[in-house]
């Protein structure tokens, strides 16, 4: 995803929330920026916030309430 449309999604997304269903890597003019943005509303993910959100996503499916 192109840095600027995470701009664009943050700026139309405001503050509602958001369960960030897909992160995708962020490029600035084709080089990747070392951090990820949700789809969804823009929101950018450190590496080490990406893999955190990822194993609390896993442990949710493995024991469901």
């Amino acid at each position: 995803m192109e840095y600027f449309a995470t701009v664009k999604l943050r700026e139309s997304w405001e503050n509602k929330a958001c369960n960030h269903p897909r992160l995708e890597k962020v490029y600035y003019s084709g080089a990747f920026l070392i951090n990820y943005a949700c789809v969804q509303c823009g929101k950018e993910f450190s590496i080490a916030q990406k893999m955190e959100l990822e194993k609390e996503r896993k442990a949710a499916r493995a024991h469901p309430e």
